[in-house]
């Protein structure tokens, strides 16, 4: 496994059991702790870039939810068949 797998597993590791604002919290952290982006767009609504993941949403919770589901997509994609 890579270091950027293991970022993103427990991150999403730490998001289970959250509800919408403490994933929010959660990922705003993330970007903090370890790079990547968490704000508002020019062209209004939210994106989120973490770890190789990228979404975009109206506000904050349908990023961080598009988010969540493109990064298990990601990882998915990365465990050996």
């Amino acid at each position: 496994m890579t270091r950027i797998h293991d970022l993103l597993a427990l991150c999403l590791r730490n998001l289970e059991g959250r509800n919408a604002l403490e994933r929010e919290e959660t990922l705003a952290n993330a970007v903090i702790e370890t790079g990547g982006i968490f704000a508002p767009t020019p062209m209004g609504g939210f994106q989120i870039e973490l770890h190789g993941v990228r979404a975009f949403g109206r506000t904050q919770a349908t990023a961080a939810a598009r988010w969540s589901d493109r990064a298990q997509g990601a990882l998915a994609a990365q465990r050996p068949a």
